[in-house]
């Protein structure tokens, strides 16, 4: 064994430790968004006579959308938020290195729920995640050099 095949080994284990890190940065973002995104519930709601006839919760949670080098457009139809994140994470590419990932939500009121009209995230979720974002590639990163 040489220097130049050190060098490959050391070249080959960065590039996949730098997809693991951005596979579990990735994770970590929109778990922590999706965690923490309010599903309505109009009985908690100052005004619960208010609420739209057939209304049922969780058409926000159910609107996050990841784009891997493309910003997601459009809304997602329904309420079905359950296991909505994974279906988003199984999106995130084998080498994750090196691309742009979006995560959002294209709903009118996303904007007014991240700056906190909801009881339930009060201080939004997106500000909250930005401010963690050290901590969650830190994580990241130390369970790669485990």
């Amino acid at each position: 064994m040489g220097f130049s095949d050190d060098i490959k080994r050391f070249t080959v284990k960065c590039a996949a430790n730098s997809d693991a890190v951005t596979r579990t940065t990735v994770l970590g973002i929109t778990s922590s968004i999706d965690e923490m995104s309010p599903v309505g519930n109009a009985d908690n709601w100052a005004h619960p006579e208010k609420k739209p006839p057939g209304y049922v919760g969780g058409h926000f949670r159910a609107n996050w959308q990841l784009g891997v080098n493309v910003q997601p457009t459009g809304i997602i139809e329904g309420t079905a938020y359950q296991g909505k994140v994974e279906q988003e994470q199984a999106k995130i590419p084998a080498k994750a290195a090196g691309h742009v990932y979006w995560y959002q939500n294209n709903l009118p009121y996303a904007i007014p729920l991240e700056d906190g009209h909801s009881g339930q995230a009060p201080n939004g979720m997106v500000g909250l995640t930005a401010v963690r974002f050290g901590g969650i590639v830190d994580t990241a990163a130390q369970a790669v050099n485990k």
